[in-house]
């Protein structure tokens, strides 16, 4: 058995149920305080109605949050289908792949420093990046509008 076929033997299954809990572990923190300050908003309104700009606060708050999972899930999956690919076919010469990969794994990373020194989330940032790697794959390409 060559070293390719005995690869694809021992490839492991993904299932929604897969996390990658180191990452996790890192915004931990940040979501845990997010959902604590969001409990606590609740409260606040279930006391006095008047507080309902609390709630605004938080919805604006979890809105975010989810926005980089949904980005940051969009850019996973583009960089593990490529990564898949690559793996798949045991074969280093697909350059362009590569270097998208490369490109990909940066930008994300960039990215996420952007989205901690802001304090902003902005999606649009990452549609080049992921087009790029889609586009290896024949998906349709993403636009801005996808995010809204």
């Amino acid at each position: 058995m060559d070293q390719s076929a005995q690869m694809k033997l021992t490839a492991p299954t993904l299932s929604v149920t897969d996390f990658n809990l180191p990452s996790l572990h890192l915004l931990h923190d940040e979501v845990i305080a997010t959902l604590k300050d969001t409990e606590i908003h609740l409260s606040e309104f279930n006391d006095d109605s008047s507080q309902a700009p609390l709630l605004s606060d938080s919805i604006e708050v979890l809105k975010q949050l989810s926005c980089i999972f949904k980005l940051i899930s969009l850019v996973g999956d583009a960089i593990v289908g490529g990564l898949q690919r690559l793996y798949d076919n045991g074969d280093n010469n697909d350059t362009d792949l590569i270097m998208d990969l490369s490109e990909a794994i940066m930008t994300l990373d960039r990215y996420v420093e952007f989205v901690l020194l802001t304090e902003s989330v902005e999606p649009t940032l990452l549609i080049p990046v992921i087009n790029k790697l889609n586009a290896h794959s024949q998906e349709a390409p993403i636009t801005a509008d996808y995010f809204s």
